[in-house]
C-alpha cells in the first residue's frame, strides 16, 4: 500500500451515485453502521468549496481510512474513483445487488451482495457493513494487489528521518500555535464574548461560541505552530469530556503558563525546576478552590444555571429538566419548530424499532399500536416456525394478556399467523426488532430484560420456543409502538436487579476508553435509571436558535458539575482568591519562584479576559481594584459592568469545572516545556499530558 502520511482514522468515504434510492442507503444504511465501529461516513456532496470537485474527492479518499462504494448500476463515476481507491491500495468496501454489476477487473474481490426484494434487507446490509468494517479497522496491514514500482514504506522512513526539532528551537513555533488557539477562544470567553465564525472539515462555515469547536478549527502551514495547536486541541477535548464545559478556561490558563514558563526556560532554566514551583502552586490553587466550595442545592442549582446560561428562562428549564430525571438522567436538547423553548420528559424505557408489521396497529389514526398489561418476550433468534411458538401463544391467548415480542425477526408462516390473530381479536400482539448491532444489542436486550422482569433468551441461554412459559416473559403497564419507536412503561423488573444493573453501567461508564462507548453507556443507564428530558429550542433565527442552543448545553455541564463537587463565586474570582494562598509557597530557588509565578499569572487570565470582552474602560484598573478588594466575594459583574458582591448576585461557577481546568492546563503546559523534541511527521507522537 502506498504512504499516506495523513490517514484521517475517523473518516470512511463513501462513493455512490448520488440519487435516490443510493442517497437514502447512505443516510439509513451506511452512515449509522459506520458510526458503530468509530467511523464518520461523508459523501461528495458533503463537502462544501469553491474547488473542481475531483480535488474534494482526492482528498478524502487519499486521507480517508476506509471507503465504501456502491457499484450497482455501473456508475462510471464510482468506478472512475474506485481506481483510485484500489491503485492506492485503500481498504475498499463494495457493495451491490447485482453480481453482474461489478466489472470483471475487480470481481475476484469479495463484495457485499444485497437483495433489496428480501424481507429485512436492510439490518442485514447495515449489519454487514458493520463487521466488515470491524474486521478492516483491525486489520494490521493490507493486502496490496497492485504493488507499487518502489517502496512507499522506503520513502516513509526516509521522510522521517531527521523530522526531530530539538525544544530550543522549536519552542517559538509550538507557543505560536498555542497564541493562535488562545486568540481565537479568547473573543468568545464570558457573557459578552462573541461568537467566531468556524470552519469545519465539512460543510458549510458555522458560527460557534464553544471552545472545542472553535478550537478544532484553528489550523497552520508550519508544521510546529500545528503541534501546539493540537496540543489546545487535545485539551479541550479532554475538559470537555470531563466536565462538559469549562475550555475556554482551560486554554486561557494553560497558554499563559506556557507562555512564562517558556521565558524562564529562555533564562537557561531547567525544565523540571520550572516544573516543579508549577505543580507545586497548581496544588495550593486546587485545595484552595476545594476549600471554598459550598454544596450546591435549592436555589443556587438555579442561580447556578442562569449563570452559565445568561437567560433565567433556559436556566429554569434546565433545572427544571435536572429535577424530572435526576442525577442520572439523560437531557437532550433539540430545535423547536416554533418561537418557544420548551421542555418534555419522556419516562420509561424508548428505543429505535418500530413494528415489523403494519398488521399490527391498533390506533389506525395514530398508526400506533398500544398493549395495556402485556407480557414482554426477548428473544434473539429469528421465529419463522408457527409449530414452535404455538404452544407459547396458546397460553399467551389463555391468560387474555397482549404480548409484545422482540426478536432478531419474525416472518414467514409466524408472522402471518401473529397479525391473523390480532385481527381476530385471538390474541392481541406486536412484533418488532430488537434494537442495536451486535454485542451492544445483547446488552440492550438484557437491559429491556432486566426492567421487565423477563428472562432474556439471548447468546448461551437461547432454548427452544417450545420450551418457554408464562414465567419466563416480562410484564409492562403499557407499550406504545409505532412505526420507528417503541416506548416502554411499567415493566415488571424486580429492583434489586434494576439497581445491581444501575451500579454496573456507571461502574462501566468510568472504564470506557471512547467517546462513544461511553455516550452509549450513558444512554442506557438513563434508561433504566431516569428518563430522558428533552429541551425543545425555539427561536425566530437560526442563530437565534444556535445561540439558546449553546446557553442551555452550558447551563446543563454547569449544574451537573455544580451538584457533584459544590460552588464557588464567580465570575473567574476564585483563581484570583487563590493567589494569596500561592504566594506563601516557599520556593527552593530561583528556577521554582519562575514556575510558580507562572501559575500566578495564569490564575489573572479569566477574570483579565471577562473584563476586556465586557468594554469597560480602563480594564486594568477595574482587575487591580478587584485584586485589592479584602471582601473575598467582591468581583467583576460582566452583565452590570460594575465591582460588586457576586454572592449576593447570584454569580456562581462549578467547583469541578475551575478545579479541573486548572489540573488539565498545568498537566498540558508540563508536557509541553518538558518535551525535549518535536516529531514533525506523525501526529500520533503528541505529547501525553500527565495527571499528577
Amino acid at each position: 500500500m502506498v504512504y499516506r502520511p495523513a490517514i484521517r482514522q475517523d473518516i470512511c468515504f463513501v462513493l455512490l451515485p448520488l440519487r435516490s434510492p443510493f442517497i437514502g442507503y447512505f443516510e439509513q444504511i451506511i452512515k449509522p453502521a459506520a458510526l458503530e465501529v468509530g467511523l464518520t461516513a461523508v459523501k461528495a456532496d458533503d463537502i462544501y468549496g469553491t474547488r473542481a470537485v475531483i480535488r474534494d474527492i482526492w482528498e478524502q479518499i487519499w486521507q480517508s481510512r476506509a471507503v465504501i462504494a456502491i457499484v450497482t448500476g455501473k456508475n462510471a463515476n464510482v468506478n472512475y474513483e474506485l481506481g483510485i481507491c484500489h491503485t492506492l491500495g485503500i481498504p475498499t468496501i463494495l457493495l451491490t445487488d447485482k453480481e453482474d454489476d461489478v466489472p470483471f477487473d475487480y470481481r475476484h474481490r469479495r463484495y457485499i451482495l444485497y437483495k433489496t426484494e428480501e424481507a429485512g434487507w436492510e439490518q442485514k446490509l447495515r449489519e454487514a457493513i458493520r463487521q466488515t468494517l470491524k474486521t478492516v479497522l483491525a486489520a494490521v496491514s493490507v493486502d496490496d494487489e497492485l504493488p507499487w514500482p518502489y517502496d512507499t514504506h522506503a520513502i516513509e522512513s526516509i521522510g522521517k528521518m531527521g523530522s526531530l526539532v530539538d525544544a530550543q528551537e522549536s519552542i517559538d513555533g509550538i507557543v505560536k500555535g498555542i497564541e493562535l488557539v488562545n486568540r481565537s477562544i479568547a473573543k468568545a470567553f464570558g457573557p459578552h464574548g462573541q461568537p467566531v465564525s468556524a470552519s469545519p472539515q465539512f460543510g458549510p462555515p458555522t458560527v460557534q461560541r464553544r471552545g472545542l469547536a472553535i478550537a478544532n478549527t484553528v489550523k497552520s502551514m508550519n508544521p510546529l505552530e500545528t503541534r501546539g495547536i493540537e496540543q489546545m486541541q487535545r485539551l479541550a477535548a479532554e475538559m470537555r469530556d470531563v466536565a462538559g464545559d469549562g475550555t475556554k478556561t482551560a486554554i486561557l490558563l494553560a497558554h499563559e503558563m506556557v507562555h512564562v514558563a517558556r521565558e524562564a526556560i529562555g533564562k537557561g532554566y531547567v525544565p523540571k525546576n520550572v516544573i516543579g514551583g508549577m505543580r507545586a502552586a497548581k496544588d495550593a490553587a486546587v485545595a484552595h478552590i476545594l476549600t471554598q466550595a459550598q454544596p450546591c442545592d435549592g436555589e443556587k442549582i438555579l442561580q447556578i444555571a442562569a449563570t452559565a446560561s445568561g437567560d433565567e428562562h433556559l436556566a429554569k428549564l434546565v433545572v427544571e429538566a435536572m429535577k424530572k430525571v435526576g442525577k442520572d438522567g439523560v437531557i437532550t436538547v433539540q430545535q423547536s419548530k416554533s418561537a418557544e423553548s420548551t421542555l418534555e420528559v419522556e419516562e420509561g424505557l424508548r428505543f429505535d424499532r418500530g413494528y415489523i408489521s403494519s398488521g399490527f396497529v391498533t390506533d389506525e389514526i395514530r398508526q400506533e399500536c398500544i398493549l395495556h398489561d402485556c407480557y414482554v418476550l426477548v428473544y434473539e433468534r429469528s421465529i419463522q416456525s408457527m409449530r414452535d411458538f404455538l404452544p407459547l401463544l396458546e397460553q399467551v391467548a389463555k391468560s387474555g394478556k397482549p404480548i409484545l415480542i422482540i426478536s432478531e425477526n419474525v416472518e414467514g408462516e409466524a408472522l402471518a399467523t401473529l397479525v391473523l390473530n390480532k385481527e381476530r381479536g385471538t390474541v392481541s400482539c406486536v412484533a418488532i426488532k430488537p434494537p442495536g448491532f451486535g454485542d451492544r444489542r445483547q446488552s440492550v436486550l438484557e437491559d429491556i430484560a432486566i426492567m421487565t422482569g423477563a428472562r432474556p433468551f439471548i447468546q448461551e441461554r437461547i432454548v427452544p420456543l417450545a420450551n418457554i412459559r408464562l414465567g419466563d416473559l416480562g410484564h409492562a403497564d403499557l407499550v406504545t409502538v409505532t412505526r420507528d419507536e417503541t416506548t416502554i412503561l411499567g415493566g415488571g423488573g424486580k429492583p434489586e436487579l434494576i439497581e445491581a444493573r444501575i451500579k454496573e453501567l456507571r461502574h462501566r461508564i468510568e472504564q470506557a476508553s471512547s467517546d462513544y462507548d461511553r455516550e452509549k453507556l450513558y444512554e442506557r443507564l438513563a434508561k433504566i435509571a431516569a428518563g430522558i428530558a428533552v429541551i425543545h429550542i425555539g427561536g425566530i433565527t437560526d442563530s437565534d436558535r444556535a445561540e439558546s442552543f449553546y446557553r442551555v448545553e452550558s447551563a446543563m455541564h454547569s449544574t451537573r458539575a455544580a451538584v457533584e463537587n459544590g460552588v464557588v463565586v464567580g465570575g473567574g474570582l476564585e483563581y484570583i482568591r487563590a493567589k494569596p494562598f500561592v504566594e506563601k509557597l516557599v520556593a527552593k530557588n530561583e528556577q521554582e519562584k519562575a514556575g510558580i509565578q507562572a501559575v500566578l499569572r495564569a490564575l489573572e487570565q479569566p477574570l483579565r479576559q471577562l473584563i476586556i470582552n465586557s468594554k469597560v474602560k480602563s480594564p486594568e484598573h477595574v482587575f487591580i481594584s478587584i485584586e485589592k478588594e479584602s471582601n473575598p466575594n467582591v468581583g467583576f459583574n460582566a452583565d452590570s459592568g460594575a465591582i460588586e458582591d457576586l454572592s449576593k448576585t447570584g454569580i456562581i461557577d462549578p467547583a469541578k469545572t475551575l478545579k479541573e481546568a486548572l489540573l488539565f492546563a498545568f498537566s498540558y503546559a508540563k508536557g509541553i516545556v518538558e518535551t525535549g523534541a518535536w516529531d514533525l511527521q506523525a501526529s500520533e507522537n503528541l505529547t501525553e499530558p500527565d495527571q499528577s
